[in-house]
């Protein structure tokens, strides 16, 4: 049974200010709403409106995919809103370390932007020109541009989906190039009772591009390197409705920093029925 069986259209953004852009067909400004306190014959007050600017729940997911061993500072300024330009600390109760994520509660408007500081030092910022008209997990990689120390971007706005979506991305500094490959876990395959006897090459496997978002039913995956057998898989239980992330990481040649894949959020719920990737397609931003 093969595990690809159809593909949708998604959004990788790769690039140093890339900016977020919503889905929705269309958007409505807050001054074209019908919110008036006066009569349109301007005889007094009118009725309050039953009409109102809906309210938006957006989420940022930040990985750190700079190899460094010092950890990362995430400032996000506020300077599009009401109240003028302001600062807040995401990383105030610990810094970001490399290969973290993590996930923030905020809302985003036009024109903010997020900083990422290192030892007290700029690396570079994520500016935001357009947020999606609807409730949105925001992704946002910072890698090591290429033959520099600052820092560059990749981001990703993921869709409504009933299905649990994963984005593949290749942050990986150095010449060498392996797929990933995404497969069933041996305790989905055939229980935890026998799960050592079964054989790697039984399992369900499919290799995903990288700049990739599948989605993927609910079940217990390994993200892992084809060729790479240093590197030792990384479990992805993964569940309807939820959001992922791979990244391949590492720099070529370094001890420090060596070639594996980083999956978050790992935790999630194992189902009984056989796990199966359902869609996967690639658009850059050009």
């Amino acid at each position: 049974m093969a595990l690809l069986i159809a593909s949708v259209s998604a959004q990788v953004c790769l690039g140093v200010m890339f900016t977020l852009v919503g889905t929705a067909s269309s958007s409505i400004e807050g001054n074209q709403m019908m919110r008036g306190n006066l009569r349109s014959d301007g005889m007094g007050p009118a009725p309050r409106s039953f009409i109102s600017m809906p309210s938006f729940e957006h989420r940022l997911r930040v990985c750190n995919a700079f190899t460094d061993t010092a950890p990362l500072e995430v400032m996000h300024h506020e300077t599009g809103s009401r109240h003028g330009s302001a600062a807040v600390n995401l990383t105030k109760d610990g810094l970001l370390a490399y290969k973290q994520c993590r996930d923030f509660p905020l809302k985003l408007n036009r024109f903010d932007s997020v900083e990422f500081s290192q030892r007290s030092e700029h690396l570079g910022s994520f500016t935001v020109s357009k947020t999606p008209n609807r409730d949105a997990l925001l992704l946002l990689v910072v890698h090591r541009r290429s033959g520099s120390s600052r820092a560059d971007f990749a981001s990703h706005i993921f869709s409504s989906s009933p299905h649990a979506q994963v984005v593949v991305l290749d942050m990986y500094q150095g010449s060498l190039m392996r797929h990933l490959t995404i497969r069933e876990a041996r305790d989905s395959a055939k229980g935890a009772q026998d799960a050592e006897g079964v054989k790697a090459s039984s399992l369900q496997t499919e290799t995903v591009g990288y700049n990739t978002v599948v989605q993927i039913n609910s079940g217990d995956y390994e993200c892992l390197l084809a060729g790479n057998k240093a590197a030792s898989p990384m479990p992805l239980a993964t569940v309807d409705g939820e959001n992922y992330v791979a990244l391949r990481v590492g720099t070529e040649g370094s001890k420090a920093f060596p070639e594996e894949v980083v999956a978050f959020p790992q935790s999630g719920a194992w189902r009984s029925c056989v796990p199966a990737v359902l869609l996967v397609l690639v658009l850059l931003c050009v």
